[in-house]
């Protein structure tokens, strides 16, 4: 039995909807917004702006002008010009686009050259012009320090409806500027944020126009969107009791893995762009639109190991917040970047949110990545076996219906088997659908070798599907029993042994299982049209990301066991998070590098839709955090 079902769920909360007026609510009823629980490791606020000015000149016509009077007070002056921020937020459809367009016709600035050649990510929709100049006195604001000349500048625009706020990454020593332009609310929830990246250089400070280039001329180089990163791993601790490993799964995704749960780690995703300043110093900003919507803001030098950021939304306990943060970080590893090539734009993430838009990576039916060896069907065809589990199940499978002869290159599942499968009577979750009412079932099944002596087989049973791992060197088995309740997938593990002509059985060795993949990541390649890479981030959850398609990049994460036959066969299982409406399987042997898959899903009519297949196998390296967790 899988003695780890008992363990955190992986579909992710749905947290509660408010109206404007209620967001607008909390976010004036709260004063201590800037107050967080993740300020230790955090440095000293920069007292080195009091009395000074500042202008940023943005790349969409935008001129911020800054008057601070003390470290944490000062005036802003928002000048929108022709091609300003974008105030409101997007129609439904439209979030969470982030579109690279050329800028517009320049700033104001006499000095911005015609033509600049920078990047510009911005909104895809069309609003009503905002305000052609703002002006904000008073406004409180926290300043960081992350690498000589470089510093972080967080505030909230009070009083604005929806509440907005910008995030700045203030580059003195290239005279460079990148501002997130954030609010609250988006086409798919209110609580959830909204953000445009938009470049930018320093046009004034101290009252004098400001450049590092000769002449006096405005530069032309500008920060700009990166995978330099993808692929990294980090440990970011906050504090003595709380530490997140961040994963730049993909140019459009992340993931991080919590380190602060008994059951060792879970593993959610987030939209996530990865901002390059310099060699050393990058933004990672992400979403959390698995959870309650706020966006995460992360300044890391990568020289120095220490970060500085902050988190801005509506948080899980119903609270506005927008306060700032520090963190040390150790590197555990970097996987190989396959440096995805974008879909063509716009670009549309996919929404990773719990039971509602919910667009699966795993749609379509992927046919054999290499011609099937018939040697799977030859060991099975003629035998019949006993499999006794540990839990008293046993499943009596007769494939002596299905001659050698008929083997051959699998097109679909068309050989017939005959099993019964019974039990002994041992306890059953009241929620699962058990396949154990069926007594003698004829039907279909497929088969493929993975290694000498060692075969998957799926049997396919009515509404429900049974995966065996066959070991019939060992004379041992494993069982993946997936059922259908309440629109998820269910699964049961079992262990046990096969009996067959005589041969005696292993008395307490098992199939069983395993920590041995944790840390390491693997591409499977189905065919030229799927491939998936698998990050085995934790003991108990993984991210999956699609390398080819319609969503190149996309990530989700899921719910998985690792199951070790030997030192070289292994057994990945996933529920999908979203909703447990999918199950996917692999069985890999890491000497050949090929794996054997099955997928079982239900649509929204819960109509089955099941498959086998052959893939091959590149091994993208590891992060050492194994034994990070507790169990």
């Amino acid at each position: 039995m899988d003695t780890y079902e008992k363990g955190p769920p992986m579909a992710v909360f749905e947290y509660p909807q408010f109206s404007e007026d209620e967001i607008i609510a909390m976010c004036d009823g709260r004063a201590d917004y800037n107050t967080g629980t993740l300020s230790v490791n955090r440095p000293p606020f920069i007292d080195g702006f009091a009395g000074r000015r500042l202008a940023l000149a943005m790349d969409n016509g935008a001129t911020l002008g800054y008057d601070f009077a003390d470290i944490h007070a000062m005036t802003l002056t928002i000048d929108a010009g022709a091609g300003g921020p974008s105030e409101r937020p997007p129609a439904s459809g439209q979030e969470n686009r982030e579109l690279i367009q050329e800028p517009p016709q320049p700033g104001p600035d006499p000095r911005q050259p015609t033509g600049s050649p920078c990047r510009t990510g911005a909104s895809s929709l069309q609003p009503e012009p905002p305000p052609t100049s703002e002006t904000f006195s008073g406004l409180y604001y926290e300043a960081l320090q992350v690498d000589d000349g470089v510093f972080l500048l967080v505030y909230v625009l009070a009083h604005t409806r929806p509440r907005r706020a910008h995030v700045v990454s203030l580059d003195l020593k290239q005279g460079l500027a990148t501002v997130f332009f954030c609010r609250i609310g988006n086409g798919v929830s209110t609580r959830e944020v909204h953000r445009d990246i938009v470049f930018g250089y320093v046009s004034m400070f101290d009252g004098q126009p400001y450049s590092v280039c000769p002449e006096d001329v405005a530069p032309t180089a500008r920060h700009s969107l990166t995978t330099d990163i993808v692929g990294a791993g980090i440990i970011w601790t906050y504090s003595p009791t709380f530490s997140i490993q961040h994963i730049y799964g993909s140019q459009w995704h992340s993931c991080f893995v919590d380190f602060n749960t008994f059951y060792g780690g879970l593993v959610l995703a987030s939209p996530a762009n990865y901002v390059k300043l310099n060699d050393h110093i990058y933004i990672y900003s992400w979403l959390e639109v698995g959870g309650a919507g706020v966006q995460g803001f992360a300044l890391m030098n990568l020289y120095t190991m220490h970060d500085v950021g902050c988190f801005f939304g509506i948080n899980g306990s119903s609270q506005f917040e927008c306060y700032t943060f520090g963190a040390f970080g150790k590197h555990v590893g970097t996987l190989a970047n396959f440096d995805i090539a974008a879909a063509p734009e716009p670009y549309a993430k996919p929404h990773m949110r719990p039971y509602r838009e919910a667009k699966r990576m795993w749609e379509g039916t992927p046919t054999a990545g290499a011609p099937q060896p018939i040697g799977a069907y030859q060991i099975l065809a003629g035998r019949r076996l006993q499999l006794v589990f540990d839990d008293g199940t046993t499943c009596d499978c007769d494939f002596r219906g299905a001659p050698a002869t008929e083997a051959q290159a699998r097109p679909a599942p068309t050989r017939p088997a005959t099993v019964a499968i019974s039990s002994s009577g041992a306890s059953r979750e009241s929620t699962f659908e058990s396949t154990t009412d069926h007594t003698q079932v004829t039907t279909t099944y497929d088969a493929l070798p993975i290694d000498d002596q060692v075969v998957l087989v799926t049997l396919a049973l009515g509404h429900d599907d049974i995966v065996l791992a066959l070991d019939l060197e060992m004379n041992l088995c494993t069982m993946v029993e997936l059922g259908f309740h309440q629109g998820q997938v269910t699964r049961h593990i079992r262990f046990g042994v096969i009996h067959r002509d005589g041969l005696p059985t292993a008395l307490s060795w098992r199939h069983h299982f395993t920590r041995d993949l944790v840390g390491r990541s693997f591409a499977w390649e189905i065919d030229p049209e799927h491939a998936y890479q698998h990050i085995y981030a934790a003991p108990n959850s993984m991210a999956h990301i699609a390398l080819r398609g319609d969503a190149p990049g996309a990530l989700a994460c899921a719910d998985a066991r690792y199951i070790r036959l030997n030192e070289h066969l292994y057994i990945a299982s996933c529920l999908e998070s979203l909703g447990h409406s999918a199950h996917s399987l692999v069985l890999m042997n890491l000497h050949t590098m090929h794996g054997a898959g099955t997928f079982l899903g239900y649509g929204g009519d819960a109509a089955k839709s099941s498959h086998a297949y052959i893939a091959r196998g590149y091994d993208l390296g590891r992060y050492e955090t194994k034994e990070l967790f507790r169990w």
